[in-house]
């Protein structure tokens, strides 16, 4: 995985640590969305029910038509299922970012491998690397 690559998953999972005390039973979920190597938006799971890291991220992209040349770090694969929130890998295959790069997949039956279906055949760009957070 490149250097860059790295930096940014790390930001991603610091900025997840923000969720700790009010995201249960979700997990932690940190988002960085990087375009011409700077940040441009961050985003961390809100309370049970909120809106997801990813989603909380892309919401303060200033220029959303930049996120087609933009990389979205995300900690856990994106969900795929449609609970107190709707699907963060829809929104993301929505918004078509040029990468994604996501720490871990996620465990959960009911996403596990699946938000990653979602993304791939939507996403021209398939995923490049994945890192274990």
């Amino acid at each position: 995985m490149p250097h860059r690559d790295e930096l940014y998953m790390a930001r991603a999972i610091e900025i997840a640590k923000n969720s700790r005390r009010f995201s249960s039973p979700n997990p932690c979920v940190g988002a960085v969305i990087v375009h011409q190597d700077k940040i441009i938006a961050e985003g961390y799971t809100s309370i049970y029910g909120g809106a997801h890291g990813e989603i909380n991220a892309l919401k303060k992209v200033k220029n959303p038509n930049i996120l087609s040349e933009s990389t979205l770090y995300v900690t856990l694969e994106p969900c795929a299922h449609e609970g107190k929130t709707p699907s963060c890998a829809k929104k993301i295959a929505e918004v078509k970012p040029k990468r994604v790069v996501i720490g871990m997949l996620d465990p959960f039956e009911k996403v596990n491998g699946e938000g990653l279906k979602i993304l791939q055949f939507k996403i021209r760009y398939k995923f490049a690397y994945f890192l274990i957070c």
